[in-house]
């Protein structure tokens, strides 16, 4: 509502980078989420939240990062998966990133992550 009232640009939508990354401790999965986090500055609103060591995989960390701006579209993440860089796939409304054979990772600790938009 502030923004609203201060005339700032309303939020239309938000895009939610969903990672699991192998770390040895919080420390190390905070520092994987650091470096995407610095991938995705152009973007206004960035935020690394719900850091938590993976209860199936306990050598895993899991963790979202949620971009905003007044520029996010339903076009979105795939920029952010060209900026990130890897091999992505359409899984319905969203984007995943597999590891597979010979497709490398843009960082090599992370497993698998997700980007999808959401209307706000």
């Amino acid at each position: 509502m502030e923004k609203l009232l201060t005339g700032d640009p309303v939020l239309k939508g938000i895009v939610n980078l969903h990672v699991f990354t192998e770390a040895a401790d919080v420390e190390q999965a905070r520092a994987a989420g650091d470096i995407l986090l610095q991938k995705l500055e152009a973007y206004e609103e960035i935020e690394l939240c719900r850091l938590k060591r993976y209860w199936k995989i306990p050598e895993y960390y899991e963790f979202s990062i949620e971009i905003g701006s007044p520029i996010i579209s339903k076009n979105t993440p795939q920029e952010i998966s060209k900026i990130l860089g890897g091999r992505w796939k359409k899984a319905g409304d969203s984007l995943i990133l597999y590891q597979t054979k010979g497709k490398p990772f843009p960082m090599p600790n992370i497993k698998w992550a997700s980007l999808e938009y959401i209307d706000l």
